[in-house]
């Protein structure tokens, strides 16, 4: 899977299961989840110790909703596969259950004699979780009227962005809520200090969940390609009329926020470098990105896209599964930052030290909870995680 992490050491009482029965990327040993799942009472449960870092990011295990996860996955040992999971089309024994904020991927053995795997259920991912969104996808304009507390959203029927200010949400459950979000804490207020209208190009949550890969009890037909295709239209059209419309010096400032940048990475990649394809009148800025951003920086610089002031920040809140993605790319990024600051004789010096922090304090954490899994008496994942919850905060 994407996020685990390899070469991790055998925690005690953990093996490795037979390779041939599980992805090539599901790296790790297994261990039991809790001393609840060792298999009195239904199915045994292993989780795969690579998840340590995501499930401390995703999973407060001293709040309620925390609690609620945990049980939820102790009844997997009942539950597992049944009617109010989802199943994987690719794989017929691949299973994902929701569970309050987070989606719980595993696969379930009856194993033979002839095999080395333990039969049970094995959680081999943990991610986000997202509500049925009805939100169509693709450019809304968000308007404030005078005395109305919150948006006005209305679907745009234009392929372009005719205002200053736009953004991609990257973790919210409806458009009105990543509007919302957005307008509080990112896009800049007008000259009278109220908030300023904007265009949004929207991710329902639903093209959050692997690009469709689960079916789901609402079947969804947009595919995250379509989604990538259109955005790439609309930033052609918006440096068109861009650069008909605005004077010299003026820009179109995007808010790039958690999971959109993976979205913006797709569509910049349809658009291949050439004269036809340039982005100077058009700036970015990413919000907690939950992916290495240095193949999408580097590209956003060959078509001479400008970058915000700050063109990486980092919140450590709303998108939290971001924190492990970006701790692993922090150094690359601050790198990249620093390369292309140097070529175009700007200071990223804000943003470079926000990556490194973050790289070096989730990496603090993901050592320690490495080092737990040597640690006499640790028998189970929640034993992992409890220690190392007590040791330092995520």
């Amino acid at each position: 899977m994407s996020e685990t992490f390899t070469n991790l050491p055998i925690a005690p009482g953990s093996y490795l299961p037979n390779r041939s029965t599980f992805n090539q990327g599901d790296d790790g040993a297994f261990i039991l989840f809790s001393s609840d799942t060792r298999g009195v009472t239904g199915r045994k449960i292993y989780i795969n110790t690579g998840l340590v870092p995501i499930f401390l990011s995703l999973v407060n295990t001293s709040g309620a909703d925390g609690q609620a996860i945990i049980r939820g996955i102790i009844q997997l040992r009942s539950l597992a596969g049944g009617l109010s999971s989802s199943n994987n089309l690719k794989s017929a024994f691949e299973h994902m259950t929701l569970i309050k904020n987070v989606q719980v991927c595993y696969k379930i053995f009856q194993v033979g004699k002839d095999s080395k795997s333990k039969a049970g259920v094995y959680i081999t991912n943990i991610r986000p979780a997202f509500s049925n969104d009805s939100s169509p996808t693709g450019l809304h304009n968000v308007h404030f009227d005078s005395g109305r507390p919150f948006s006005r959203i209305v679907k745009s029927n234009k392929d372009f962005i005719g205002s200053r200010q736009a953004a991609i949400n990257g973790h919210h459950s409806s458009v009105q809520a990543a509007a919302d979000h957005l307008s509080n804490e990112h896009i800049e207020q007008t000259q009278f200090g109220g908030k300023a209208s904007f265009d949004l190009f929207y991710i329902p949550t639903y093209l959050h969940n692997e690009l469709g890969v689960w079916i789901t009890p609402t079947q969804k037909t947009f595919r995250i390609e379509d989604a990538a295709k259109e955005l790439a239209e609309i930033l052609v059209n918006t440096q068109r009329y861009l650069e008909k419309n605005t004077g010299s010096e003026e820009t179109l400032n995007w808010v790039i926020e958690g999971d959109g940048a993976k979205l913006l990475d797709k569509a910049v990649a349809k658009m291949p470098y050439s004269k036809q394809y340039k982005l100077y009148k058009q700036s970015f800025q990413f919000v907690d990105p939950s992916m290495d951003l240095t193949p999408l920086l580097r590209n956003l610089n060959t078509m001479d896209a400008k970058l915000h002031d700050t063109p990486v920040k980092i919140n450590r809140t709303g998108a939290r599964a971001s924190m492990a993605s970006i701790s692993r790319a922090g150094n690359r990024n601050a790198e990249t930052l620093r390369i292309i600051g140097a070529l175009n004789k700007k200071n990223y010096n804000q943003s470079i030290k926000g990556l490194l922090d973050q790289a070096s304090h989730t990496g603090k954490n993901i050592s320690n909870a490495m080092a737990m899994m040597n640690t006499p008496m640790i028998a189970t994942f929640m034993d992992i995680i409890n220690r190392t919850r007590g040791t330092s905060s995520w």
